[in-house]
């Protein structure tokens, strides 16, 4: 049981660890306002042109565009550290 608990903690920590670094770098990347600059794979450039206005005005909007490969990796560490939390 507590090497359970030790491995999720480990697990806790790095998680929080890469999701404060991933926000930081959403956070430069929103403020520099060049889309073509975010690493965007869920949608083509042109389609996010379309969308830049709206994002520029929407930093939680734009965030779901930004690293979305970092972001998945980091999803999939949440659902990992959920599985030793529940």
């Amino acid at each position: 049981m507590r090497e359970l608990f030790q491995q999720r903690e480990l697990i806790k920590k790095e998680f929080l660890k890469k999701e404060r670094a991933l926000f930081d770098r959403k956070e430069k990347l929103f403020k520099s306002k060049d889309y073509k600059t975010w690493g965007c794979t869920a949608v083509s450039l042109d389609e996010l042109r379309a969308k830049v206005e709206e994002l520029f005005e929407d930093k939680q909007k734009a965030f779901k565009f930004m690293l979305t490969e970092e972001s998945r990796v980091l999803n999939e560490q949440r659902e990992e550290l959920s599985y030793y939390t529940n």
